[in-house]
Order: structure tokens, then C-alpha cells, then sequence
């Protein structure tokens, strides 16, 4: 294990209160000296290149669950896996009705009104590692929450990829406790980098299941599919995208852009919240 007796060698002094003030430079040079010895040393994956090799990530809990969904049932919800995709009329009473078994979802623009959200959409922490993933700023492209009820049969719940973007990632939260019972998510490992559609290609099953509150990020290029619901189980899925640019997915096939959000509680004064959520506060620029 690497520890002191094998750095002190390399530097001329250890910095702290003891030894006094250390110029910038000095500084400088014993920190580089440090970290390049730990990289000859020490062979970690690290987060990020776990990521990189694995295409999925667990994050533990990420949000205030009960809350989210205090926010979130303030609004009604529509009977598609997105808005787009829903007849468009809006349910208000789903919390006292027993609803047809579908996937239903909720307004983006009703989500960007949800302070947890927009606060864990625009976590430096988030936007950062999924900068390091991506290559360059990334923009959020999508957020949608699904609220699930029973067997929907939807194409969600058949081994697929997603074919959003050229890169993307997706951050899942499960905002109630969630297991392959009532849709746990379930990911092929390291598809993300092979080859070849799902009848031909495959991977370690991975089932990412978890408490409400609890998030995980996939490449979703990578092969996945939703559990199908048991019979009178409900699972509500919370989830955020992100990729290169506005692309043709979000800007043509959902029309994400079409209504931006008329509030939203994302800080805008921070540039690079300007750039990544520009799109979902201003609107498509054809």
C-alpha cells in the first residue's frame, strides 16, 4: 500500500503547518512529482474509466425521493413514455384512479418546475463526469420522468439500444424502491463498444435495480430493457440525458425543443448551465 516512506524520498519537504509558507512553483513541483510516481505505482480504474469499459455506473442515492415526487404529483401526467407520444390530454387524479396498465409520463416543462431536478440535472459533479465521458461540454437534450402501471407491453421492456446520439449518456432515478418485481432496469455490460444489433449481440446482464432515491448513468447505446411491471406494481423513473448537440432524437423524433420550459429553477448566471441547458430553456433554433 503506497504511503508516506515511499514519497518523502522524492521531495524535498512535506507541505503543511509545521514547515511554513511554500512558493506556488515549489508547490507545483513536488505535486507533480507525487502524481506521476502514484501513476508508475498505482493501476486504479478510476469512476470514469469503469464507465468507460463497463458502459453503466451506480451512483447511490442521488436525490430526495419523497420530495421529487411531492413536486412531481402537483402535475398531471400523460398516457405515453413521453409527452410527445401521448394523446396529448392530460390526467390529473392518477394518484386515486386505478389506471390501464401503460407507461405514462409527465411535461418535460412541468419538470424543469421541480427544484430537485433541476438541481440534479445541473450538478457540477454530474455535468463534469459526464464531460469527462463525452469529451467536450455536453448538452442536456432530454429530461422525462415515466410513471409505469402493470404490464404495458412496451417496446421499453425488449432488449434494444437507444440511437439518440453518435455519444450520450443517461442518468436513471428511481424516485420509489425499485426491483426486477416492478421494472428494474437491466443492462448488457459493454455492449456500449461492440458491434451488431441485439438478436446478434450480448452482454453480462447486470440487473440495476435500487431504493427510491438511488441513480445509476448508462451509455444507452449499450443493450438494456425495463423489467416488465408483476401485476399491480407501479415504478416511477426518472430520467436525464445528455449528448454532443441538439440532436435529430430530441430535436425531430420527440420535439423536446418545441415548448421550452415558461420557469425553470436551472441558474443561468453559470455559463456552462447557459450552454448545456440552452436548448430546454429557449427553444430550438432552426
Amino acid at each position: 500500500m503506497l504511503d508516506h516512506k515511499e514519497i518523502l524520498p522524492l521531495i524535498p519537504g512535506e507541505i503543511g503547518g509545521a514547515f511554513g509558507d511554500m512558493s506556488i512553483s515549489e508547490k507545483e513541483s513536488s505535486f507533480n512529482i507525487i502524481k506521476d510516481y502514484i501513476n508508475t505505482k498505482q493501476h486504479i480504474k478510476m469512476p470514469i474509466d469503469l464507465f468507460k469499459e463497463k458502459g453503466y455506473i451506480r451512483l447511490g442515492n442521488v436525490i430526495n425521493a419523497e420530495k421529487t415526487r411531492e413536486e412531481l404529483f402537483q402535475y398531471p401526467i400523460y398516457n405515453g413514455h413521453v409527452k410527445v407520444y401521448s394523446d396529448g390530454i392530460p390526467i390529473s387524479n392518477y394518484l386515486n384512479t386505478e389506471l390501464p396498465g401503460k407507461i405514462y409520463s409527465w411535461d418535460m416543462k412541468d419538470l424543469m418546475k421541480c427544484k430537485t431536478i433541476t438541481d440534479l440535472a445541473s450538478s457540477p459533479l454530474l455535468t463534469n463526469f459526464v464531460s469527462q465521458y463525452l469529451g467536450c461540454a455536453p448538452t442536456c437534450y432530454s429530461l422525462n420522468c415515466m410513471y409505469s402501471v402493470g404490464r404495458s407491453n412496451h417496446g421499453t421492456t425488449v432488449r434494444h439500444r437507444d440511437q439518440d446520439d453518435f455519444k450520450f449518456v443517461v442518468l436513471f432515478v428511481y424516485l420509489e424502491d425499485t426491483d426486477k418485481t416492478n421494472g428494474a432496469h437491466v443492462y448488457e455490460e459493454g455492449t456500449h463498444i461492440k458491434d451488431g444489433t441485439p438478436q446478434v449481440t450480448s452482454g453480462p446482464q447486470v440487473v440495476l435495480d435500487g431504493n427510491a432515491g438511488e441513480g445509476f448513468m448508462t451509455d444507452s447505446w449499450g443493450i438494456h430493457y425495463g423489467s416488465p411491471l408483476s401485476l399491480g406494481k407501479r415504478r416511477i423513473c426518472l430520467w436525464i440525458r445528455y449528448g454532443l448537440y441538439d440532436n435529430w432524437t430530441s430535436r425531430v423524433g420527440d420535439k423536446n425543443f418545441d415548448h421550452p420550459a415558461s420557469i425553470n429553477l436551472i441558474d443561468t448566471d453559470i455559463d456552462y448551465n447557459q450552454y448545456i441547458f440552452r436548448f430546454l430553456i429557449n427553444g430550438n433554433i432552426l
